[in-house]
């Protein structure tokens, strides 16, 4: 059977697996990528000069062997974009492979995503007769794995009184906080973030947010128009200023912004309650 032939068979049985290896293929057939479900695509053995963008499309993959082709480059971008894949073998080709390859671990923007879905989905459906369910229902998400990309499936998550994300690796969050109109506690320590979005201020019923080691340069002061806020911690950042009117914050009972390079107070104060600390600055 020729490639074209393959494909189409693949087609018909809806396969999740498609070998195309030693046919003398210089480059990857575009019909390949029609194949949404393909979990695993053999190429060993051919003459394919290049990994096309469309292998972006192929969102389900996890296998991807390349083994003795002639490919002399990926783009650092399509290595960035494409599905994070649990076998992608580059072996044998003229480049240096290794550095690829530890760039794409490295550097793939869909690291960890898939198991971030898998855990939401079995949160959404928790059986409601379990211990957990009866325990705390579904208004609290944690989640602290490596992860480099927001899942946003999160913000249907609605009923969410508390939400956990630690992932590691995430620098930014997307839009759509603002659907969790029941938040009351935004845990988002441990990440890489410098600034948060804007729709957060319309989390009307948000007492407490937890940004401690992440990268904030700038504190992001609309926090502070939060009607019912109530704890800030943002230590172990690498906030440079710091305005001491936080001190006369009409709802805040407590505010730790220890181990961060101020150029105008002294972060060790916050070893000392909050309380004793208004009563110096307001």
């Amino acid at each position: 059977m020729n490639a074209n032939q393959i494909i189409e068979q693949a087609k018909l049985n809806n396969s999740k697996e498609i070998n195309l290896s030693g046919l003398g293929l210089t480059f990857i057939p575009d019909t390949v990528f029609d194949l949404k479900d393909v979990e695993t695509l053999k190429l060993m053995n051919n003459r394919i000069t290049q990994l096309p963008e469309r292998i972006i499309e192929l969102k389900k993959l996890k296998n991807l062997y390349l083994f003795n082709n002639q490919i002399r480059q990926i783009s650092e971008n399509l290595l960035i974009e494409m599905p994070y894949i649990d076998n992608f073998d580059l072996g044998g080709n003229p480049f240096d492979y290794h550095a690829t390859i530890l760039f794409y671990h490295q550097n793939n923007k869909w690291y960890g995503y898939e198991k971030s879905i898998k855990k939401i989905n079995e949160f959404i459906h928790t059986d409601k007769n379990s211990e957990r369910y009866k325990l705390i229902g579904n208004k609290y998400f944690f989640y602290y794995n490596t992860i480099r990309t927001f899942p946003i499936e999160i913000f249907d998550l609605t009923e969410l009184e508390s939400l956990s994300f630690h992932g590691k690796e995430i620098t930014t969050i997307p839009v759509g906080l603002n659907k969790l109109i029941n938040l009351k506690s935004l845990n988002l320590s441990g990440n890489k973030l410098k600034s948060l979005p804007n729709d957060i201020i319309e989390l009307k019923n948000l007492e407490e947010i937890v940004l401690d080691d992440n990268n904030f340069e700038i504190f992001p002061n609309f926090l502070f128009e939060l009607p019912k806020i109530k704890k800030i911690f943002i230590s172990k950042n690498k906030l440079k200023s710091f305005d001491t009117n936080i001190f006369k914050h009409p709802t805040l009972t407590s505010f730790n912004a220890l181990d961060n390079p101020f150029d105008d107070f002294d972060a060790n104060l916050f070893n000392y309650d909050f309380d004793i600390l208004k009563l110096n600055y307001v």
